[in-house]
């Protein structure tokens, strides 16, 4: 059991039941472009076409043979493009009259997967379920012909307002064994392969797998500190990682033979009226998920976790490919007289000047004021576990200095993991910006 002491369990408002529900009504489902970094993709289908569940929909111009799969059967309503025709989304109306499996696939027992590595893996392939891993570094789709150092596993979440992977996994158990099974024999040749929950996690042990726990204040359940303390990378050290609700997916894939297409996520935040857990297909409309659910008031609707989620509205108002939550927050306009100086209750401060005790707050979208100087404080130690200097890397990624970024660990890290210190910076930089620019910039030029 690994502890985590630094960090911070954000008291946000509006924490879900743990109870999952199965009657949500979605009218439409997306691919979102914007889930994966530096995809480009190529469209299979036209506006239009009837498309079943399973069936490819995209794949991947740098990896061909990596498939995008419908979710659910329906019709292509649109595809979606940006400046110089940059692919947004692609989104489909379910056709909720339908009770077709959808694109059949080859079913196995755990004895049918032996000595079947190549065939397990086109499978995998095909049926759109290799987008559920992704590297580090980089955080891209990975690459199927490479065979990663690691592999992990999370099985567990500490974002506010999270649904409880061990909820989750209770009537799901044998599934989220097998899909390790199949991942256990497409990965044979990986040397380090991990299982990664929390403080309760209990399940059977598949072989092949070294299972840890970990505890403590976020981000204790993000891969990135798994992999820190586990098997750091490094441009020639890769890992390869994927969340436990994919592994359940795969399961279910290669023990019925179809996609199942559907996972739980927490309808949560300060503004959701009843914040609780909901079965949903992969990419679901959050209009449509977070009907009549939500309090009056300009909300915004935030896919993911309030700390490094992203905005879901427009062409992009759809569950991220790799979210497990929907959280909803009121925007926070709305200006205050000497609001730096007036007593605020309702506001959180990660120092010791908030008199009013540890309580969930109703926080908004508001940065509580304008952006200023990077102010070395100690603040972004405060709330950074892994064995790296914040303050210095953070400043390096500012300015641009990709060199020394690297010898200080920036390689380890993806958007997620820094964005508590976005949360507590005082001059209200937004971390993840400068960090992809800088992973960027060193996928290219090394």
């Amino acid at each position: 059991m690994i502890t985590i002491k630094k960090g911070l369990d954000l008291p946000l408002a509006g924490n879900p039941d743990q109870v999952i529900h199965n009657d949500v009504t979605v009218n439409e489902v997306a691919v979102v472009g914007s889930s994966f970094n530096n995809l480009k993709p190529t469209v299979k289908v036209r506006e239009g076409d009837h498309v079943k569940k399973g069936e490819v929909i995209l794949t991947d111009k740098k990896y061909p043979s990596i498939a995008f799969t419908s979710p659910v059967n329906g019709t292509v309503k649109v595809i979606n493009r940006g400046e110089r025709r940059v692919f947004q989304s692609l989104v489909i109306d379910v056709d909720k009259n339908s009770d077709d499996n959808g694109v059949s696939f080859t079913s196995y027992t755990s004895e049918q997967l032996k000595g079947k590595s190549e065939e397990l893996k086109e499978q995998l392939l095909k049926s759109g379920l290799w987008v559920s891993l992704r590297t580090r570094p980089f955080n891209n789709l990975a690459d199927p012909d490479f065979t990663p150092n690691a592999l992990f596993v999370n099985a567990h979440d500490t974002n506010p307002g999270h649904a409880d992977p061990d909820v989750v996994l209770k009537d799901q158990a044998k599934y989220f064994n097998f899909g390790l099974e199949v991942l256990a024999e497409i990965f044979a040749q990986v040397p380090n392969k991990f299982v990664v929950g929390g403080p309760n996690f209990s399940l059977n042990k598949v072989p092949g797998f070294t299972y840890e726990q970990f505890k403590g204040v976020h981000p204790a359940g993000l891969v990135g500190t798994h992999i820190h303390f586990l098997s750091p990378v490094s441009l020639t050290k890769v890992a390869y990682h994927l969340n436990y609700q994919d592994v359940i997916s795969i399961g279910k894939l290669f023990a019925n033979g179809y996609l199942d297409g559907t996972k739980v996520i927490a309808l949560s935040g300060p503004q959701v009226n009843a914040p609780t857990l909901y079965r949903v297909p992969y990419g679901a409309s959050v209009l449509d998920v977070t009907f009549n659910k939500l309090k009056e008031g300009t909300n915004r609707i935030v896919s993911g976790s309030a700390l490094d989620g992203v905005k879901a509205a427009d062409v992009f108002g759809y569950l991220g490919q790799y979210d497990l939550q929907l959280t909803v927050l009121e925007e926070g306009y709305k200006q205050e007289f000497i609001g730096w100086f007036a007593p605020q209750p309702k506001k959180f401060s990660l120092s010791r000047l908030n008199f009013f005790g540890k309580k969930d707050l109703p926080l908004t979208t508001s940065t509580n004021g304008s952006s200023r100087g990077m102010v070395p404080i100690g603040l972004y130690e405060r709330v950074m576990p892994l064995d790296i200097y914040p303050t210095l890397l953070l400043r390096d990624i500012i300015s641009g200095d990709t060199d020394s970024a690297q010898d200080l660990g920036v390689l380890e890290l993806a958007e997620e993991d820094i964005a508590l210190c976005s949360f507590v910076c005082q001059g209200k930089y937004d971390y993840a910006l400068y960090l992809r620019q800088a992973l960027n910039k060193i996928e290219k030029e090394g």
